[in-house]
C-alpha cells in the first residue's frame, strides 16, 4: 500500500495493487517519468479505483479509520478508461461512504447488460463527474444521453461533458494524446466535485 498527502487538494492518495478480485483499490495511473517531470509534487497521478460490487468492497475502508473525531469520512473514487465503470461499482458497493465519483475517458459505462455500470447509479448516493473524450463520443454518440437520462431518473447530480478536441486517454501527462488544457480543466472539475461532495 502507498499513501501520501496531496496538500493542494487537501487529500491523499491510496494505492494498492489490483491483483485481488475485491476491494476498493486506488492505483497510480501515470508513469513515474511523468510524475518526475511534472515539477509539482502536490499534483496527484491519475488514480484508478477498482472494485466489483461485492460486500467485501468495504474492507479496505478500514485503512482510512479511525477518524480522530469519531466520524466516518466521505470518500471519492475516480477512474480512467476502464477504471471509470469500476469507480461506478465502487460507489454502488458502499453507497454510504462514497460521496463523489468521477470518470475520465471511461470505457464501457453504458452496456446492454443488466449490471451495466450506468445502472449502478441507482444504488449510489454520490455526485458524479463524467468527462467524455471527443472521439469516444463520436463512436458512441448516444452514451451521454443515456447517462444524463439515468442520473436524472434517480435524481443524482451529474456533470456530463464531452471534452472538445480531447482524445481517449487525454488526462495522463505521459499519454501520447495528452491534452494539457483539457486535462487541467478535468482536474479543476474534479476538485470542484470533491469540494462539494466530500465537504
Amino acid at each position: 500500500m502507498i499513501c501520501h498527502t496531496q496538500p493542494a487538494a487537501g487529500a491523499f492518495e491510496y494505492a494498492d495493487h489490483l491483483g485481488g478480485s475485491t476491494g476498493i483499490l486506488v492505483n497510480h495511473y501515470r508513469g513515474q517519468n511523468a510524475q518526475r517531470n511534472s515539477g509539482d509534487s502536490t499534483r496527484p497521478c491519475g488514480m484508478r479505483a477498482a472494485s466489483p460490487a461485492s460486500p467485501r468492497a468495504s474492507r479496505p475502508l478500514a485503512r482510512f479509520e479511525p477518524d480522530p473525531r469519531g466520524e466516518e469520512r466521505q470518500l471519492g473514487t475516480q477512474g480512467y478508461c476502464m477504471g471509470g465503470p469500476i469507480a461506478f461499482r465502487t460507489a454502488a458497493a458502499v453507497p454510504d461512504r462514497v460521496g463523489g465519483v468521477a470518470s475520465f475517458h471511461g470505457g464501457g459505462l453504458v452496456t446492454d447488460m443488466p449490471n451495466s455500470p450506468h445502472l449502478q447509479a441507482a444504488k449510489t448516493k454520490a455526485q458524479f463527474l463524467i468527462a467524455i473524450a471527443a472521439n469516444d463520443d463520436t463512436r458512441s454518440p448516444n452514451e451521454k444521453t443515456v447517462l444524463k437520462e439515468t442520473f436524472a431518473k434517480v435524481n443524482l447530480p451529474a456533470e456530463i461533458e464531452v471534452y472538445a478536441g480531447a482524445a481517449h486517454g487525454w488526462c495522463p501527462p505521459d499519454s501520447q494524446v495528452y491534452n494539457e488544457p483539457q486535462a487541467e480543466k478535468a482536474w479543476s472539475r474534479l476538485l470542484a466535485l470533491y469540494g462539494k461532495a466530500l465537504a
